[in-house]
C-alpha cells in the first residue's frame, strides 16, 4: 500500500492555477465565520468561501470562456501525472530515453493495473482513469488541432463541464493529500462531483456523495476547561439543514489572559467534547 502526500508537490502549479480559475468564477468571498460567546451562543455568520460544485452563471464570464481549453487540460496534465505516480508506485518503469510513456500506453498500463493503494481510494482512481481514457482524443485535439475542434463531436466539455473538471481536480488531489479526519468528506465532495460529469466517465454515480462547506469558527472562553458541544450542536444542524458536510478551522480567544489557540479544520473536527486547553500541546497544531 501507498500514500499519496508526495503527489501534490509534482502538480502544485497547475492545482494553483486550477484553484485560481475556480476563485476567478465563484469570486473571493470572506470565509463564512462563526463567533460563540463564552455561554455558547452563536451570531455572526459571514459568507460561504466554497461552494462545490457550484458555478452557474458565472460559468458565462468572458474571461473563463476565454481559457476554458487551457483549464481543461490543466486537469488532463493534472491526472495524466496522478495516472504516471501511480503506475510508478504500482512498479512500472519508466523508459529509457530517447522512448517515452505516451498517453496510450498509461492509458493502457492504468486500465491493466490491480491498484494495491488504499481500498477506499481505488474506485476514485478508476474514474480518474476513465476521465483520462475518455478524453484523451479531445485533449490531443485541443493541443494539435485546434481549429477542428468545432468540426467534430468527439466525447467533449462544454464551459460548464470544463469549470466542473477543474473543482473535481482540485477536490481529487485534496482527498488523496488530506489528513485522515478530513478524507470521509473530501472523498463525499470528488464523489459528489464525479456524479455530474458521469456522462464522461460512464462508471455509474457514486455513494455517498454529498459537498461540503469551509467555515471558521470562533469561541471566547474564560477559563482552560471549556466544552465544544455549543459549536459541534452548531455545525450538526447547519449540516443537518443544508445537506452539506461541514469543515471549519476552530480560534479559541481565551481574552483575559491575552492567549488564543488555534486548530486547523482536520483537528478540530475531531476535538473531544471536554477540552483542557493545558492539553493543547497534545494535539500536534501547525499552523
Amino acid at each position: 500500500m501507498y500514500r499519496f502526500h508526495s503527489f501534490k508537490k509534482t502538480i502544485i502549479y497547475e492545482y494553483d492555477l486550477l484553484s485560481f480559475a475556480i476563485e476567478l468564477i465563484q469570486g473571493k468571498n470572506e470565509i463564512g465565520k462563526v463567533v460563540f460567546s463564552p455561554e455558547g451562543n452563536e451570531h455572526g455568520y459571514g459568507k460561504t468561501v466554497f461552494d462545490i460544485g457550484g458555478g452557474g452563471e458565472y460559468i458565462k464570464k468572458l474571461m473563463f470562456c476565454k481559457y476554458a481549453d487551457m483549464t481543461f487540460c490543466t486537469c488532463y496534465k493534472v491526472i495524466d501525472a496522478l495516472v504516471e505516480f501511480v503506475l510508478i508506485k504500482e512498479g512500472q518503469k519508466k523508459p529509457i530515453p530517447p522512448r517515452h510513456w505516451t498517453f496510450k500506453d498509461k492509458d493502457s498500463l492504468f486500465t491493466k493495473t490491480n491498484l494495491k493503494c488504499s481500498n477506499k481510494l481505488i474506485p476514485m482512481l478508476k474514474i480518474a482513469g476513465q476521465f483520462y481514457s475518455n478524453l484523451r482524443e479531445y485533449r490531443n485535439q485541443l493541443i494539435h488541432e485546434p481549429s477542428k475542434k468545432k468540426k467534430t463531436r468527439i466525447q467533449t466539455l462544454d464551459e460548464n463541464g470544463i469549470f466542473l473538471f477543474a473543482q473535481y481536480t482540485v477536490a481529487l488531489v485534496d482527498v488523496l493529500t488530506a489528513k485522515y479526519a478530513e478524507q470521509k468528506i473530501f472523498k463525499e465532495g470528488v464523489s459528489f462531483l464525479s456524479n455530474k460529469l458521469e456522462d464522461i466517465h460512464k462508471q455509474g454515480k457514486q455513494k455517498p456523495a454529498k459537498p461540503y462547506i469551509a467555515m471558521y469558527a470562533e469561541y471566547n472562553v474564560c477559563d482552560n476547561k471549556i466544552n465544544l458541544k455549543c459549536i459541534k450542536d452548531c455545525f450538526s444542524k447547519r449540516e443537518k439543514s443544508s445537506g452539506w458536510n461541514q469543515l471549519y478551522d476552530l480560534k479559541i480567544r481565551y481574552a483575559s489572559i491575552n492567549k488564543e489557540y488555534y486548530f486547523p479544520r482536520h483537528i478540530a473536527i475531531k476535538l473531544p467534547v471536554e477540552l483542557n486547553l493545558e492539553d493543547y500541546h497534545k494535539f500536534e497544531v501547525k499552523k
